[in-house]
C-alpha cells in the first residue's frame, strides 16, 4: 500500500496492523519534530494574522522584537505597580517606561524639592558630625549662633588685616577680635593722647565762622518776616487740555502775586517732565485771573482761575503768594 510518510509492503493483514500500529504510537510518542508547525491550523487572533501554527509564531516573535510604534513593548501588557511618591498604572510595557522615563527625568531636573535633605547623607567633616545634609545644615547654623567656648566667631576664619602701629596675624574671627579689642583697651589706658586728641571736660573756644561765615553773614535770633515780605499760600499743578480753563483756587484774601508756568506731559508715564518753563515758548498762551466774589456781609473771597490757549496738553503749576 502506497502512502507518504510511510508505505505497506505486501504482506498479511497482521504484519501490516503491527507496522501501522508501531508506526502511530512512534508519532505520537515523539518528544519532536511529530509534526511541522507550518501543517498545524491555528485561527487569526487580536494583531496575529498567520493561519498556521509556524505562522503565528514568527509573527509573534517578529512582533516582540520589532521597534516599531504599536509592536514590541507596547503588544506586552503589565498590571498596575504600586509606590510612593511614584506608581504605575496597568498598561503596556510600552506605557510603564513611558511613565517611568517622565518620572525619573522630572526628578532630575527638578530645580527644587527633588530631595529631603534629611534623605541626602553626608560625611562628617571637622567639628561638623551629622548623617546627613540637614542635619549638617542644623549644625553650622547652630555652631555659628552660638555663644559657647570654640564655636560661633571662633569657627569662622579671617587672614591677616595689615595696620600700625597695630595688626593682626591670620586666625579666627575670635582672635581677631580679641587681640583689636586688647589693642584699644592698652591705647585707652596709656599716656600717648596728644594734643590732636579733644579731652573730656575740656572747654572749647566759640567757633569765628560757620561754613567760612562771620556772624554778620546770618540773620539775628530776634529777626522777623513782616509784611515787606512775599509768603507762597498755596501751590498746585493740574494737568489741562488745549483749550481749556479751570479754577484753582478760592482765597479767603486777596493774593499778591499769582505765577504760573508749565511742564509738558512725558510720553510714556504722563507725569511732569523734569524741565519747568517760566518763560517758555508757550508762557503767552497761558492766561490767568482772579475774579471777586461777593460772599455777604462785606467779606470778599478771591477766584484764581487758569486758561490753557496753547495747542498742547500741558501740566500747570499755580502759586499764590501774599503780604501777611
Amino acid at each position: 500500500m502506497a502512502g507518504a510518510p510511510h508505505a505497506l509492503p505486501a504482506g498479511n493483514v497482521d504484519g501490516q496492523l503491527s507496522q501501522i500500529l508501531a508506526w502511530l504510537n512512534a508519532h505520537e510518542g515523539a518528544a519532536a519534530g511529530a509534526y511541522n508547525a507550518s501543517a498545524i491550523a491555528a485561527a487569526v487572533h487580536a494583531y496575529i494574522s498567520g493561519t498556521s501554527v509556524q505562522a503565528q509564531l514568527q509573527e509573534i516573535v517578529s512582533d516582540l522584537q520589532s521597534q516599531s510604534a504599536g509592536l514590541g513593548a507596547s503588544q506586552v501588557g503589565n498590571n498596575a505597580a504600586a509606590g510612593a511618591p511614584n506608581s504605575l498604572a496597568a498598561g503596556t510595557v510600552r506605557d510603564q517606561l513611558v511613565a517611568l522615563l517622565s518620572q525619573i527625568n522630572a526628578h532630575l531636573t527638578a530645580a527644587a524639592g527633588a530631595h529631603a535633605a534629611s534623605a541626602v547623607s553626608a560625611s562628617a567633616h571637622n567639628h561638623i558630625s551629622g548623617a546627613s545634609v540637614q542635619a549638617q545644615l542644623e549644625e553650622i547654623v547652630d555652631d555659628l549662633q552660638s555663644q559657647s567656648a570654640g564655636l560661633g566667631a571662633s569657627q569662622v576664619g579671617n587672614n591677616a588685616l595689615a595696620g600700625s602701629p597695630y595688626s593682626a596675624v591670620a586666625g579666627t574671627v575670635r582672635d581677631h577680635l580679641v587681640a583689636i579689642l586688647a589693642a584699644l583697651n592698652a591705647h585707652t589706658g596709656s599716656g600717648d593722647h596728644d594734643a590732636r586728641y579733644y579731652n573730656v571736660g575740656e572747654t572749647v573756644g566759640n567757633a569765628d565762622t560757620v561754613d567760612g561765615q562771620h556772624a554778620s553773614a546770618f540773620a539775628t535770633a530776634g529777626h522777623n518776616h513782616d509784611d515787606r515780605y512775599l509768603r507762597r499760600v498755596y501751590s498746585t499743578q493740574v494737568l489741562m487740555d488745549p483749550g481749556t480753563t479751570q479754577d484753582i483756587t478760592t482765597q479767603a484774601e486777596q493774593p499778591d502775586l499769582v505765577s504760573v508756568s508749565y511742564n509738558y506731559p512725558d510720553p510714556g508715564t504722563g507725569l511732569p517732565q523734569a524741565t519747568t518753563y517760566g518763560r517758555g515758548a508757550l508762557t503767552s498762551d497761558i492766561r490767568y485771573w482772579i475774579t471777586k466774589l461777593d460772599m455777604g456781609g462785606g467779606n470778599k473771597d478771591y477766584r484764581v482761575t487758569v486758561y490753557n490757549g496753547s495747542a498742547s496738553q500741558l501740566w500747570i503749576n499755580v502759586a499764590v503768594h501774599r503780604r501777611d
